[in-house]
């Protein structure tokens, strides 16, 4: 399997990661929507802000292979998402 580089260093992800879960319990404390809205906007937000980590030129030249391991992993990932709302 292909090792992927990221375009910038880990710790900058991980710092926009943290910096914006700080955020966002206040924006969603000064809210009035209902909650599925919030929960919409939230994930709107963070897919904008994740798309320019994601390896692109091995996206376009589908170098990219899904292995069963990834399948479970996804699925189990989705259950556990379930299960906690």
């Amino acid at each position: 399997m292909k090792e992927y580089k990221l375009p910038i260093p880990p710790i900058i992800i991980l710092l926009v990661g943290v910096i914006s879960i700080s955020f966002s319990s206040i924006f969603i404390k000064w809210s009035t929507a209902p909650a599925s809205i919030l929960g919409m906007y939230r994930l709107l937000f963070t897919v904008i802000v994740m798309l320019p980590f994601l390896p692109w030129k091995d996206i376009k030249k589908g170098d990219i292979e899904i292995r069963l391991k990834d399948w479970i992993q996804l699925f189990l990932s989705e259950i556990f998402l379930g299960l906690h709302f």
